[in-house]
């Protein structure tokens, strides 16, 4: 299930293995809770009752029927989510309305010792359980009373996505787990992959997310379909046709999507959905974002018409939804959303259902994660939901027999009665062949009927089949059968063995002159059994069989193609004519077959064929498997584009070879398309290939393409060429760009030759600009240089007269350098920002500054920029003022910055502010960097001031940016030093300190340590310390670690201490503490690593009185949500659209916030942002990154490729960084969601913010 971790951050009760409910405690049951929170909403006509809610129930992950009416089982999860550390194992509770007032008042441990339970499912005694990596059954003590407990706990299969200590999240993995009346065991697997030793022996390794099949006890376990994300559960209808909703991939392209899928069905996740959409089964819908949970198909009589047969899925946050779901053709239409049951806007308990249920009497069960996290606010709900209206039908007579239940419209009966017969064996299979006979058995019954007969003894099952699938019912009866004979001689359940070969040939001879099939539910369902037989002659009778088949039917014959194991044969199928469907399924069918006879066959046919269409078919498939896939390695949460296969197998020669040759194509559009197709997987050209196409191809598109794949080859071979590309002006600027980079990679004299010769004979224009830019960095100082740029100043283009400013200014040519007045007045913006940015180079020329000062105040940023860089350059007094008026101009505070530094401290106040307003590291660093140089020039009274503004500074961020460190420290001098320099009352330079030690200042320049020193064995402790003011008593959280030991004091008393060395990791080490209204010091002692090192910083922990006020306001008031979206969209004043994408705009850092009211309840949003770490979905995890050179970055991965990974930090800005430079990646529990962002807003404002995100109900 796509859920966001659910820490449980609580003590829990050690219950005994049986545990009830004690008369000592009463329970809050019955009508009574109700009033704790506001109704469920439903539509008209139904009702919805608080069935259960804690003490009974707490953490609700999933729900079973029970054993009785009145009766549930609930798995009670301990174990998932970030905050677990699955110390405290899951249970199971069987919760009863034992006085039939229609609400639970007991509450039963029955089993307890499981990992995180995400499937539950009670059948005929049985009740199974899904925790990964385990499927366990346990089996009643006595029938019918499950309240005894279970005996016989066997772990039926192990290796269902992985162990609880290899998965902090607990996600991913072992899902639903559904009882179908077939018999079989439907598993719902999360894409983290499955590794099983089968009972058999033999083992099943699948990996990604799908569904399995198994038998009650665990034999004969294998892959039902593949290509899901993490399904949390499967719906089967009364047909036997099964059902999931796949989650969304944390904001991906992957959106939640309702599926229609059968054995052998692959829905193309991770990749093709997107990239090879035809190769995929297609969903039955696209919802958007979203977080799907457990759901079920509705059998049952109980609700009005127009639900029944409906699909019911719990939308995890925010309510449950319904799909009415109509045959047509093969498979479904197309389904469509409705909302069924949500809850209330102003329940503080946000609605968050987990799983659904349908009893035997037709109500609906729905389990409510409530508000789990908060022991004291409510840890979970049960509701039962039922029709109460005019359409509800009254209750009929039951029947009695076991034939009359066969035919009933409700689907427990007909199981019941199902399950009657096949317990009789052989006589119930007569009295079922009797009622056939005699036309006894309905429409309903005709299904569950063959299944108890199919369990015929020797041969008999599949022998009534056969008859049945002649033609012994309607459309609906035989399709039913044909899908028994699959099962019944499928090889790999007939020999119990995944590796079983073949299947029984004249069965699927049998099944493939089966007449009248006209119908496509029939077809469907002889095209699946002949894959599953793996007949080898499938291809030639679909080729005469298929003629017009939907998107089901297409999918499920490309999967026979492949079962076939006919690869001539399914090759020979690409020369049937275009309009033939086979053709097309076919070239589906050996997409990614890495096959010798496969490639053989395209090979071939690219050298013959002279359809350009085709040829680029064939090519592109060929593309595809010129190397196999990598040993598998799990993809993330959040996959990126499918990489290039890296394996290299018997027939990557052969297809390099052929590629080549094919893109001496005459057709240029064709070899620019495969070439693109070469380049995704990697497949070299030869150089010689590539030169010869580029000489006369000057469409953009594919000259760039050929430039990229050159870039695979040495300079050296390619001079001439790109010399060329770069010279003629039918190819666009870019690629003559490009091509200038690709000759500078050469690393000697001949640069500087190169940039020179392009520089005196390119026309004016993009590609001359971009030259003498290069020039200028190549050949700084160069006067040689400077005189063949210096004539473009003269230029009627204004873009290469910028390039000749900025390159002179660049190379600091004052012989050179005409007057910059009359460019520091151009028309073109370009060429005023380069004058500006060369003027430093004049100094004394006032007219010049006179231009700079009237250009500081300019409308273009970069301009303003330049000028107050060149200003600060020239010593100007009048940039200091122009700076001061900047600061509050995010692109220019750290021009203006440095401009004020050389101002003096009369600009401390303006300093101050800006620094206790940007959250920016690198102007916090600066400004107390500036402001502490400056308090050394001043007075004592000034300089009080000033040590004060930093220390406010760092009280208000929480970033201890300055130190004054004391040290090397022997052991005698040590607990001195700390007594003289840990209490607050003692300055800085205060005489007495002075006269015992020396001090000198350090600096965390954000890279998240304060280096002190080398370590000295001799004298190995350093102590360090610094000053905060807070306005308030204000309990704080501190992040730090170090190296060596580590001890903080707060006002000379220690808060933390760890005697012994240990590893630098960033924020590691947690401890609160509170800060005293004004001045408090803080000093760290360390010492005995290599290198004396720490970090240390607080955060601020809001307090919970502030939330729930803040949390109340958001829920009892409405807002204004144009002034919420005007909030939203302002980048400094809420930060949302730094990190969060909102359609089109925002950067896709953290979870997207489109449709967000549609996807969460109010008050699930209001605590996401007053709590960001409380709950973090597992793509979003925070990492702490340590590089080799010793930098530290905490933020969360956005990009990933072979080399490189790119991190994103709770400023938005995005950090790529090399594989290689990364000494170590560690996760972090706190989001990169900053805390406290609300304390940015005022009530009104959070409330209006709220109003803004509530009303985003558009999840596409």
């Amino acid at each position: 299930m796509n859920r966001v971790a659910l820490p449980l951050g609580l003590l829990v009760i050690s219950f005994t293995f049986l545990w009830v409910l004690n008369a000592g405690d009463p329970p809050r049951t019955g009508p009574a809770t109700e009033k704790r929170f506001p109704p469920l909403k439903v539509p008209p006509g139904f009702k919805a009752t608080l069935f259960a809610c804690d003490p009974l129930i707490e953490y609700p992950s999933v729900i079973s029927i029970g054993p009785k009416p009145g009766a549930i089982f609930v798995a009670i999860d301990y174990m998932t989510g970030l905050g677990s550390d699955g110390k405290v194992k899951s249970e199971i509770r069987l919760v009863e309305d034992t006085d039939g007032d229609g609400y639970a008042d007991k509450a039963t441990v029955v089993a307890k010792g499981f990992n995180s339970i995400q499937g539950l499912a009670f059948h005929d005694g049985t009740l199974y359980v899904m925790h990964a990596p385990f499927l366990t059954a346990l089996h009643e003590k006595a029938q019918g009373r499950p309240s005894l407990g279970f005996e016989d706990r066997k772990d039926l299969l192990t290796g269902l996505g992985l162990k609880p200590e290899d998965n902090s999240s607990r996600l991913h993995c072992a899902n639903g787990v559904v009882v179908g009346h077939d018999g079989w065991l439907y598993l719902a697997m999360g894409d983290n992959g499955t590794n099983v030793l089968r009972p058999e022996g033999d083992r099943l390794i699948f990996n990604g997310g799908g569904i399995l099949r198994c038998r009650p006890d665990g034999r004969d376990l294998h892959v039902f379909s593949t290509g899901l994300r993490n399904i949390y559960d499967i719906a089967l209808d009364a047909e036997l046709n099964v059902f999931t909703r796949d989650n969304e991939n944390d904001g991906g392209t992957y959106m939640i999507r309702v599926c229609h899928s059968f054995f052998g069905a692959d829905h193309g996740y991770p990749y093709h959905y997107e990239e090879r959409k035809a190769e995929a089964m297609p969903p039955l819908g696209d919802f958007g974002l979203g977080s799907s949970a457990g759901g079920v198909c509705y059998l049952e009589m109980q609700f009005s018409p127009e639900y029944r047969g409906n699909l019911f899925f719990a939308e995890w946050g925010k309510s449950v939804v319904r799909y009415p779901l109509q045959r047509v053709g093969s498979g479904f239409a197309p389904v469509k959303e409705l909302e069924f049951a949500a809850g209330d806007s102003k329940d503080t308990y946000p609605f968050k259902p987990t799983d659904i249920v349908v009893q035997r009497d037709g109500t609906m069960m729905v389990a409510d994660y409530a508000d789990g996290q908060r022991p004291k606010r409510g840890r979970g709900r049960i509701y039962h939901i039922q029709h109460v209206g005019q359409a509800s039908e009254p209750v009929k007579n039951k029947p009695k027999s076991d034939l009359e239940k066969l035919n009933s419209e409700s689907y427990f009966e007909r199981c019941e009665a199902q399950t009657a017969y096949e317990r009789r064996g052989d006589a119930g299979r007569n009295d079922l062949g009797n009622a056939f006979r005699a036309n006894k058995l309905g429409p309903r019954g005709f299904g569950h009927a063959l299944l108890a007969l199919s369990k015929g003894t020797e041969g008999t099952g599949l022998r009534d089949m056969l008859v049945m699938a002649h033609g012994g019912g309607g459309p609906a009866v035989r399709a039913q059968a044909i899908r028994i004979i699959a099962d019944l001689t499928d090889s790999i359940l007939v020999k119990h063995k995944l590796d079983a070969g073949r299947g029984d040939v004249e069965i699927a001879k049998t099944l493939a002159s089966l007449e009248d099939r006209g119908d496509p539910r029939i077809m469907l369902e002889i095209v699946i059994a002949l894959g599953r037989l793996r007949w080898a002659d499938a291809p030639g009778w679909l080729k005469q069989n298929l003629t017009k088949p939907d998107a089901t039917l297409a999918h499920a014959a490309q999967q026979t193609l492949r079962r076939a194991d006919n690869w001539p044969a399914v090759v020979k199928l690409l020369d049937e004519p275009d309009e033939a469907p086979i053709r097309t399924i076919a070239l589906r069918a050996i997409a990614e077959r890495h096959e010798p006879q496969v490639v053989d066959g395209l090979i071939e046919r690219l050298k013959s064929e002279k359809d350009v269409s085709r040829r680029r078919e064939y090519a592109d498939a060929l593309t595809r498997v010129y190397k196999k896939p990598a040993t598998w390695k799990y993809w993330g949460y959040r996959p990126g584009p499918r990489p290039a296969n890296t394996e290299v197998w018997e027939r990557t020669e052969t297809i390099e070879k052929a590629l080549d040759l094919y893109l001496a194509s005459d057709n240029r559009e064709e070899r620019a398309v495969i070439l693109k197709g070469m380049e995704r997987e990697k497949v070299p050209v030869r150089v010689a290939t590539l030169t010869s196409w580029l000489k006369d191809e000057y469409q953009p598109e594919a000259a760039a393409a050929i430039l990229v794949k050159l870039k695979e080859h040495p300079t050296a071979e390619l001079r001439e060429s790109l010399q060329a590309v770069v010279r003629e002006r039918k190819h666009s600027p870019q690629n003559r760009i490009t091509a200038v980079g690709m000759l500078l990679n050469e690393k000697d004299a001949n640069r500087l030759a190169i940039l020179a010769g392009h520089a005196k004979s390119l026309e004016d224009g993009a590609v001359l600009a971009h030259v003498l830019r290069r020039f200028a960095i190549q050949a700084w100082q160069d006067d040689e240089a400077a005189r063949i740029i210096e004539p473009k100043l003269k230029s009627a283009d204004g873009e290469v007269r910028a390039a000749a400013m900025w390159g002179l200014g660049h190379m600091a040519n004052t012989r050179l350098l005409p007057s910059l007045i009359p460019f520091l007045e151009d028309k073109d913006v370009r060429v005023r920002r380069a004058a500006a940015s060369a003027a430093y180079i004049t100094r004394d020329d006032k007219r010049v500054i006179q231009l700079l000062v009237k250009l500081a105040r300019d409308s273009d940023i970069e301009t303003r920029r330049a000028c107050l860089i060149s200003l600060r350059s020239m010593n100007d007094p009048q940039c200091a003022p122009l700076a001061a008026e900047a600061l509050a101009e995010p692109a220019l505070t750290m021009a203006a910055l440095e401009c004020v530094r050389g101002g003096g401290a009369k600009y401390a106040d303006a300093v101050i502010a800006i620094a206790k307003r940007d959250l920016r590291s690198d102007v916090l660093h600066f400004a107390v960097s500036t402001l502490s140089s400056w308090s050394v020039t001043q007075v004592e009274t000034t300089r009080t001031q000033m040590n004060a503004a930093i220390a406010e500074i760092q009280g208000s961020h929480g970033n201890l940016v300055r130190w004054r460190a004391v040290g090397p420290l022997a052991d005698d001098e040590r607990l001195k030093a700390i007594k003289l320099f840990a209490a607050k009352a003692n300055s800085p330079d205060h005489p007495k300190l002075k006269k015992y030690f020396g001090t000198h200042e350090v600096y965390d320049f954000r890279i998240g340590r304060v280096a002190l020193a080398p370590y000295d064995p001799k004298t190995p402790t350093w102590l360090a310390y610094t000053d905060v003011i807070v306005a308030a008593p204000t309990s704080v959280e501190f992040l730090g670690t170090s190296g060596g030991s580590f001890e903080v004091y707060l006002n000379g008393k220690s808060i933390h201490r760890r005697a012994t060395p240990g590893k630098f990791q960033p924020d590691s080490e947690r401890f609160t503490a509170t800060l005293d209204k004004g001045i408090n010091r803080i000093l760290v002692q360390t010492g005995a690593s290599l290198v004396v090192e720490f970090d240390l910083t607080f955060r601020r922990k809001s307090s919970k009185a502030e939330h729930e006020k803040l949390a109340l306001a958001a829920l009892s008031r409405t807002g204004n949500a144009e002034r919420g979206r005007k909030l939203y969209f302002d980048k400094e004043k809420s930060q949302c659209i730094k990190c969060h994408r909102m359609g089109d705009q925002g950067e896709s850092i953290g979870p997207d916030l489109s449709g967000v009211g549609a996807r969460f309840s109010r008050i699930h949003i209001v605590e996401s942002i007053l709590e960001p770490s409380r709950t973090i979905a597992p793509s979003f995890g925070t990492f702490v990154v340590t590089l080799k050179n010793g930098k530290t970055l905490n933020g969360v991965k956005v990009a990933e490729t072979d080399a490189m990974l790119t991190f994103a930090d709770n400023t938005g800005l995005k950090h790529p960084l090399s594989k290689a430079s990364i000494d170590e990646l560690q996760p972090s529990p706190v989001s990169t969601m900053p805390d406290g962002l609300e304390q940015r807003l005022t009530a009104d404002e959070f409330v209006d913010l709220i109003a803004f995100l509530t009303s985003q109900k558009d999840k596409s």
